[in-house]
């Protein structure tokens, strides 16, 4: 049988490839990657988009391998982007949207016809991996083969999520993979108990282990001296960076404040160090203890978690979070926003940090950590033996290939899934 008559596990993916900064994004190629180095029989349908600033066609349609994995790129429709705009300010913002609006949103969102044909053709023949939820190449790509369309929806609470198309879209799909139960939970609420047959699983997902690090490397490269808490975000509105900058910059107003009343020097001197892409602004007022290195190799990634006192994450839209299973494996406690149910689960279970909402209580739980570094140590160790527990790679692959039906070596998959 040869690979165009065989079945294939369709990854589809708005963007794809070694410099897309996202979860979806690395979720999508890590599983599919492994998949493959497993035998089974994978493939990438993306656009030529070059990533979630970018939706021109960057990329030549056409075939390429990213890590043994064949990647079909297809042009992207012509779309109003001034009406998209539009719309998507308002559910920014919370207020009140029409059924019309809503469609002119799935309409007008990035989506390829060109890999709708395609997935046409193989409808009968493959199964179809979507993700994340809410971009057209999932839409209107599922809508073609339904019974053979699984979501990896990477959901969260948010304006998007309520939209009435894309709760049509998850009544109609065959299944769910799911990164977290709070994030299936999550569906339950939007959807309810779903449709007959659909088949879910909570499949989470496998952290590698980091480069050997360093803390001292990070601290004389970046010249940081002293404890420093660490962000490791992308420089979005829905990441949360500006809350934590906020607080953080009121923090050092704080304890600067009670230092020179007392006629000392501030509690170690805590800094911030920022990692990820994007553009940030950093408050005038907390400039001297902020440092912003910006987007950094895995390596000094991984010396960063190692150096750092503690991992602030206060995002409150994540469906699993890579950041703060990354803090754990260098033994370091984390921070996380109360609202966010998907971290402050993976914190109740694990006992591997602390969570706020007010800025007292993030202040608090900064000198908690701050004041017992003994205890930050502990969290830190929690948290590894969470991760490594729950979170091996080949225990995940071994659960994906369970459920959609297909072992190594098999012809194809099936989808009578256990």
């Amino acid at each position: 049988m040869t690979a165009e008559e065989r079945q294939t596990i369709n990854f589809v993916v708005p963007w794809y490839g070694p410099d897309v900064v996202g979860g979806a994004e690395r979720a999508c190629r890590q599983l599919a990657s492994r998949l493959a180095s497993r035998g089974a029989n994978v493939r990438v349908l993306t656009t030529c988009a070059r990533d979630l600033f970018d939706w021109s066609n960057h990329h030549p349609p056409g075939v390429t391998r990213d890590e043994g994995v064949p990647v079909h790129r297809f042009t992207v429709d012509p779309r109003d982007q001034a009406a998209f705009d539009e719309v998507n300010i308002i559910l920014q913002n919370g207020q009140p949207t029409s059924f019309q609006q809503h469609r002119l949103f799935v309409e007008q969102i990035i989506r390829s016809t060109p890999m709708c044909h395609f997935i046409t053709r193989r409808r009968r023949k493959d199964l179809f991996l979507f993700t994340p939820y809410m971009f057209g190449t999932t839409y209107w790509g599922c809508r073609i083969a339904p019974d053979r369309s699984y979501l990896m929806p990477c959901l969260h609470d948010e304006p998007y999520l309520w939209i009435e198309p894309y709760r049509g879209m998850f009544r109609s799909v065959a299944g769910f993979l799911f990164f977290s139960k709070w994030e299936a939970r999550l569906l339950q609420q939007v959807v309810g108990t779903g449709s007959p047959g659909q088949r879910s699983i909570v499949l989470g997902l496998g952290v590698a282990s980091p480069p050997d690090a360093d803390p001292n490397r990070f601290r004389h490269r970046y010249h940081v001296h002293g404890p420093f808490a660490l962000a490791v975000m992308r420089r979005v509105p829905g990441k949360n960076i500006s809350l934590l900058l906020d607080y953080f910059a009121r923090y050092v107003e704080r304890t600067d404040g009670l230092a020179a009343a007392a006629g000392g020097c501030p509690q170690a001197e805590l800094k911030l160090v920022l990692l990820g892409s994007g553009a940030v602004s950093i408050p005038e007022a907390a400039r001297h203890r902020i440092l912003d290195v910006g987007y950094v190799s895995e390596q000094d990634k991984a010396d960063a978690y190692a150096a750092a006192l503690y991992t602030c994450q206060p995002s409150v839209n994540e469906s699993f979070s890579y950041t703060i299973m990354e803090s754990w494996l260098a033994n370091r406690p984390v921070l996380v926003h109360r609202d966010c149910p998907v971290t402050r689960g993976f914190v109740e279970d694990s006992g591997g940090g602390l969570w706020f909402r007010s800025f007292d209580e993030y202040a608090a739980c900064t000198d908690r950590l701050l004041g017992d570094q003994a205890l930050a140590g502990s969290m830190g160790n929690a948290g590894y033996r969470y991760v490594r527990r729950r979170f091996v790679w080949d225990r995940i692959l071994d659960r994906l290939l369970d459920f959609v039906g297909a072992a190594e070596g098999d012809s194809g998959c099936t989808l009578a899934l256990p």
